[in-house]
Parts: structure tokens; C-alpha cells; sequence
């Protein structure tokens, strides 16, 4: 039966639920799914209207992941038949939680369908909760800026005006998401004049948009962020002192870098962090030798013998994590090259911390 309703075999499925061979309707499968579940995500919704009007299956089935048959349908962007859920005669729960707290609508946001979205806001009333929150509190808005689903964002926003500034429980808003995944047509959508979300909203940590497209590594993202249409704050500090550009330094995104020097944009290369970083320590950190090369060339010509609160300078870095690509082109990028013998606050030499850390 579950093979049947999955692939939307409708007379086979009939045949078995017959008097004569009365097939189990509530049956599960390894994951926990009924035939009814099988047959929503398959989307043949005249298959699911004869489950339900003529077998009485049961449209609160949950499976391993907490899903009833009205998120497998969501999921897969079946519009017709959540039609049949959702109608009077059935009256599937649209406010069903999953495993993650994850709404039906929230499953359809998630995976861009749009049209599916728009019947869920509209089916029938009460329509569904545009601000449900998962049990990380993101709302539908968070979910489809988070994938990506431009169109979706674009339903929810203009169409049903979802709020923009819904924090998760990290403090992330809708427009950190788009940013933190590199979603830049959502981004701008999301700054639009109609919308104009917030630019300098802050998380848990600190962080703004910025941060996080700089830290994600889209530098088309930053670059929207950054033009002149939203300014955003390059010199943003997050909790720890970070700026944007040590965020980018941080995970070795060279090319992000280069915008955020840029003459358009002259980012501060000697900003410290609270422990005293400067973005070439971050990159230090982290062996990223490309975004080395590009924070030492004549261009930009960061500082080689800038300390740290413990007075490490960025080849102790290195050396410490033992980054010797890092370590070369510190020692040959540029003259004078980086000091050899420099010593920190406990007279710690680079050689002293690459042994200590072995």
C-alpha cells in the first residue's frame, strides 16, 4: 500500500483498501510514514481524497521527524493537494509542529514554493501563522531567506507584510540569514525602499549584516551592502572587537577582502579587537596565505609587526598553528620581512611558540 500510494498507483490502491484485502491504512515504513503520508508527498491528491473521505486515514500521522502528511505535501510544493487538507470537509492542522518546531508553511518557505505558500495564507481561515516560531524562533521569513527563495520572500513580504525584524534565538534577523548565506538578490529585496530592513541590526554576538555576508564570503553581497544606496557601518564592532574585515580575514575570503580595502571603501587594517587582533592576525590564525598576500602587497601594506595583548605578532600566529605556507610568505612577501626574533610579552620567540606547540 505504502508503494502504491508513493507512486500514485490510485486503483491499486483501491484494490488493496477492498473489503477482500483490507490493507492496513495506518501501516508505517522505517521512517515512520503512513501510506497517506507517501501518497501527499507523491502529490496525487485524488489518491489522498479517497484515503481520507472513503478509509477515514488519519491526517495527524506523525513520522520519525514529527511530520504529518500536510508537511509532506508542503514540502514538495503539492498545491492541489493541500487544497484537499486543507478544505472544510478534512481540515488538516496547519499549525502542526515538526521535530524542529518547523510549520507546515515554514517546510514550504523553506523549499520556494511560492504558489504553495500563497494557498496556505489564504486557504481558509484561521490562515496559517506567518510569525510561528521553530524551536530556534525562526519564523517563515527566516526560513526562506535562509534558503534563498526569493520569490517566497517576495509573496510573504508584499503580499502579507511578514516582519522583518524577527530575531531567532541567536538575534539573527531575516536580513542576517539572506546575509549569512550569500543570498544577494534576496538581500536586496529585503533593503528595498518598500522594505528597508534594518542594516545595523545586531545579534547575540554583536554582529551586523555585514559581518556576516564578510564572515560568509559573498563579496557580491558586500558589495550591496556597502554601495552607496546602503552605507553600511564598515567599521561595524561586534562583541569581540571584530570588525567586517577581520570577520572576512578570519575565514580567508581574499576576494571579499579586496572590496573591503578597496579605495571605494578603505576598510581600517589597524583595527584591533579586544584581544588585540588586527586582520592580519585573524588571518594568521587560520593559514589563510592568499588573504596574507593580499594584506601585505604594496598596496595595502599591513602592519607585520603589529602585537596582540599577549604581544604576538602575526608570524607567532603561524608559527603557533602551525601554518608554515603562512609562515613563508610572511618571511619572503615583502622588506623588511616579518622579525624573526620578535618577542612577545613572556620573550616567546616564533620559534619558541612553534615548539611549544610542536
Amino acid at each position: 500500500l505504502h508503494m502504491a500510494c508513493g507512486k500514485g498507483h490510485r486503483e491499486t490502491v483501491q484494490v488493496l483498501l477492498s473489503g477482500e484485502h483490507n490493507a492496513n491504512m495506518e501501516a508505517t515504513d522505517n521512517d515512520g510514514c503512513t501510506p497517506l503520508h507517501m501518497a501527499c508527498a507523491f502529490g496525487d491528491h485524488e489518491t489522498v481524497q479517497v484515503l481520507l473521505s472513503e478509509h477515514n486515514a488519519n491526517l495527524e500521522a506523525i513520522d520519525e521527524d514529527g511530520a504529518t502528511p500536510l508537511h509532506r505535501a508542503c514540502g514538495e510544493g503539492h498545491r492541489e493537494t493541500v487544497q484537499v487538507l486543507l478544505s472544510e470537509e478534512h481540515n488538516a492542522n496547519l499549525e502542526a509542529p515538526d521535530n524542529n518546531g518547523f510549520t507546515p508553511l515554514q517546510m514550504a518557505c523553506g523549499n520556494g514554493h511560492h504558489e504553495t505558500v500563497k494557498v496556505l495564507l489564504s486557504a481558509r481561515e484561521p490562515f496559517a501563522d506567518l510569525e510561528a516560531k521553530s524551536t530556534n524562533d525562526w519564523t517563515p521569513l527566516h526560513v526562506a531567506c535562509w534558503a534563498g527563495q526569493l520569490e517566497t520572500v517576495e509573496v510573504l513580504l508584499e503580499e502579507h507584510n511578514a516582519n522583518l525584524e524577527a530575531e531567532d534565538k541567536n538575534g539573527y534577523t531575516p536580513l542576517h540569514m539572506a546575509c549569512g548565506k550569500g543570498h544577494r538578490e534576496t538581500v536586496q529585496v529585503l533593503l528595498s525602499g518598500e522594505h528597508n530592513a534594518n542594516m545595523e541590526a545586531t545579534d547575540n554576538d554583536g554582529c551586523t549584516p555585514l559581518h556576516m555576508a564578510c564572515a560568509f564570503g559573498d563579496h557580491e553581497t558586500v558589495q550591496v551592502l556597502l554601495s552607496e544606496e546602503h552605507n553600511a557601518n564598515l567599521e561595524a564592532k561586534d562583541k569581540n572587537g571584530y570588525t567586517p574585515l577581520h570577520r572576512a580575514c578570519l575565514n580567508g575570503h581574499h576576494e571579499t577582502v579586496k572590496v573591503l580595502l578597496s579605495e571605494e571603501h578603505n576598510a581600517n587594517l589597524k583595527a584591533t579587537a579586544t584581544n588585540g587582533y588586527a586582520p592580519l592576525h585573524m588571518a594568521c590564525v587560520n593559514g589563510h596565505h592568499e588573504t596574507v598576500q593580499v594584506l601585505l602587497s604594496e598596496e595595502h601594506n599591513a602592519n607585520l609587526e603589529a602585537t596582540d595583548n599577549d604581544g604576538y605578532t602575526p608570524l607567532h600566529m603561524a608559527c603557533g598553528n602551525g601554518h608554515h605556507e603562512t609562515v613563508k610568505v610572511l618571511l619572503s612577501a615583502r622588506e623588511p620581512f616579518a622579525d624573526l626574533e620578535a618577542k612577545s610579552t613572556n620573550d616567546w620567540t616564533p620559534l619558541h611558540v612553534a615548539c611549544w606547540a610542536g
